[in-house]
């Protein structure tokens, strides 16, 4: 928060996934899958091999307690700023298919991905969304797939299109 000017006019803040542990159950399946498919490293994959995990209510009720300090935090340190949470660009969508992820995954991350949504629908602060019609699988998806170990950190990231389309959900939220 240290980060923030006192004088900002606008502060953005995107969290609350790891608290539930979307993106790491997302990665970790995404590894246990590419070691799998190896045979010197299948061993290593077992033991990667995690649960997605299944945010009970409380999880939820929690994570939106957590949005929701970090908010006031930021209005704290910035008083005059208008905050705004701004959604996760969905990883997961209608048009995305097993290959990496098995069909049970998906359906999972899915239910992870409507959690973080809902944690952020819980605050009751000012919350910007995004269209969920550009999750991977289609025709132009706002997020990076698997890029492979070497580029793990970029894996499930937003893409060029994907900040552009971020930016101008923002823009659209400021001229309400």
């Amino acid at each position: 928060m240290e980060r923030i000017p006192e004088d900002a006019d606008l502060v953005t803040i995107t969290a609350g996934g790891n608290d539930l542990g979307y993106l790491g159950a997302v990665i970790n399946a995404a590894l246990t899958a590419t070691f799998e498919g190896r045979p010197a490293t299948f061993a290593l994959a077992n033991l990667l091999r995690k649960d997605i995990p299944v945010p009970s209510d409380a999880d939820i009720a929690r994570t939106a307690d957590g949005l929701r300090a970090v908010v006031e935090g930021a209005r704290r340190r910035a008083p005059r700023a208008r905050i705004l949470l701004v959604e996760y660009l969905p990883l997961f969508g209608a048009e995305t298919r097993p290959g990496l992820f098995t069909s049970a995954q998906l359906t999972q991350f899915a239910e992870l991905q409507h959690a973080v949504g809902e944690a952020y629908a819980r605050t009751g602060m000012e919350t910007v969304a995004v269209s969920r019609e550009h999750a991977l699988g289609s025709a132009e998806p706002w997020v990076n797939d698997y890029r492979g170990l070497l580029r793990l950190s970029s894996s499930f990231h937003p893409n060029a299109a994907g900040m552009r389309a971020v930016a101008d959900a923002i823009a659209g939220q400021l001229d309400r």
